[in-house]
């Protein structure tokens, strides 16, 4: 029997392996092997992030801000203030780990809404308001995965360097 430890970095380099069912075999381990130094991140990962809570960097994605069009289907949203365009055009992230492992995105397009001010605010200074959508590549959505997966499979690495292995458990 390998133990815990080791089953968890062969489901971290999976990639058939959920993320969401690899943060929750890793926070099983950390219970079993009273290693709480991940808990809260596994946490946050499995619930979403809470409004106030820091957000990882690696959770930030990056899009382009369009307009939908009844006549000529979505088109980009230019501004005027370049600091202000790069500022809308990123967005942190926060929904559980779950809901973007389960995400199909079948155009390779997730559409991230904007906060209803946000919204309001973008439409009101439009000769014709239009609804604004963030467009963000699935490929951002598989960097959170895949940085989520890592981490797991660095904690897991280095439980097993420090002689922490869950065997016979």
């Amino acid at each position: 029997m390998s133990g815990l430890v080791v089953e968890l970095q062969a489901e971290a380099l999976n990639r058939e392996t959920h993320v969401s069912d690899l943060l929750r075999k890793a926070f099983a381990v950390s219970k079993k092997l009273g290693v709480s130094d991940i808990e809260e991140w596994i946490n946050h990962e499995l619930k979403g992030y809470p409004p106030g809570s820091e957000v990882p960097e690696y959770r930030t994605v990056h899009g382009q801000i369009k307009v939908w069009n009844p006549y000529h289907g979505w088109q980009a949203l230019h501004f005027g203030n370049p600091e202000i365009a790069e500022k809308l055009s990123s967005r942190k992230i926060i929904q559980p780990i779950g809901e973007l492992d389960s995400l199909n995105t079948s155009d390779g397009i997730l559409y991230v809404p904007f906060p209803e001010h946000i919204k309001n605010s973008l439409m009101e200074s439009m000769d014709i308001p239009l609804e604004p959508t963030l467009h963000v590549s699935s490929t951002e959505i598989i960097g959170i995965l895949d940085a989520v997966r890592n981490i797991i499979l660095e904690w897991a690495l280095e439980l097993e360097q420090n002689g922490i292995l869950g065997k016979g458990m």
